[in-house]
């Protein structure tokens, strides 16, 4: 059987790996240019390139722009794949495209289909406050992730989870497990294809946007927001402005306001900072108290924030 992988990131490696033990025919690893930036991640782990290029598979690198365009897809139809494979691959395949393999296209997404459709589901499970998640191995069709199920398998979201903790840890381990119990069938032409119940999909979509803090949600959502976007997850974290600087808060903690906080949060705004502690910058919001534990200005990393609010005399509002 010849199989193209359309994959990046460390689900796509542990997929490539995978198929390389089974001693798969694999005939084009196709991977985004930018993969994923070597600052941001080890590259032995996630570099979809770096593992094709050590076992000497071809590798191709459309921008994903061109993906649907002509040229790839003779490529594509040169490689004569009896089945593509895909994962962490945000483009939305073309028809022609859909029909080149002769067993179809199956995609892995990190959602229990059909809920969580779109991009980023991992961040939205953590940001909606979700206390299980789930990953699907799915055939691809013309829509967003609407392709019929051939499997599923549920995630435990920790509610010390981040948003890489979730995305590129545990569900990569979930899908790896789940790949493994369904390849077979697959390539045996086995596996069940059930529809999806559309009246039930939810849909969602990211953009650098909706990492913006705003104060008047719920201490809890804002920790949730926090949790989901801080470090090492591409997102960039979460970021709020002090004084028309942009700060980014990687850490926080939700303060009960039984313990002798209830009088600060008595008329205040929500963003005003009602004090800096040794643990952090105490921070009223639409619903209790949080405090960040960890902040840096986006421009002058260097910096100290505690510092820098310390010599402020008058109210400071985040916004």
């Amino acid at each position: 059987m010849r199989i193209v992988t359309m994959v990046n990131r460390n689900i796509g490696v542990k997929y490539l790996k995978e198929l390389l033990k089974r001693r798969e025919n694999i005939v084009g690893v196709v991977t985004h240019p930018e993969d994923l930036p070597v600052s941001t991640f080890p590259p032995d782990e996630y570099c979809v390139r770096k593992i094709a290029f050590e076992n000497c598979l071809p590798v191709y690198q459309p921008k994903p722009e061109n993906i649907n365009g002509p040229k790839f897809i003779e490529v594509l139809k040169g490689l004569n794949p009896d089945l593509i494979i895909s994962a962490s691959f945000p483009v939305i395949f073309s028809k022609e495209i859909l029909g080149i393999p002769r067993l179809g296209c199956v995609n892995t997404h990190r959602s229990f289909l059909p809920k969580y459709r779109g991009s980023w589901p991992d961040l939205w499970t953590i940001i909606n406050g979700e206390h299980e998640a789930g990953v699907t191995i799915h055939y691809l069709n013309e829509g967003i992730d609407s392709g019929d199920i051939i499997a599923q398998k549920s995630v435990k979201v920790s509610p010390v989870d981040t948003g890489f903790t979730l995305g590129f840890e545990k569900f990569s381990r979930t899908a790896l497990e789940l790949f493994k119990e369904t390849f077979p069938l697959i390539k045996e032409e086995k596996a069940p294809g059930i529809p999806q119940n559309d009246e039930e999909a939810t849909y969602y979509s990211w953009q650098p946007k909706y990492a913006q803090i705003n104060w008047t949600k719920s201490a809890v959502d804002i920790h949730n927001l926090v949790r989901a976007l801080t470090y090492p997850h591409p997102a960039g974290g979460a970021f709020t402005f002090l004084a028309g600087e942009k700060l980014r808060v990687w850490r926080s903690k939700v303060v009960s306001q039984k313990r002798n906080c209830s009088h600060l949060q008595n008329d205040k705004v929500p963003g005003q900072v009602l004090g800096v502690t040794g643990q952090g910058l105490l921070v009223s919001t639409g619903e209790g108290l949080l405090l960040l534990t960890e902040l840096e200005f986006e421009k002058d990393k260097e910096k100290n924030v505690f510092d820098y609010l310390e010599q402020i005399t008058v109210a400071i509002i985040l916004g």
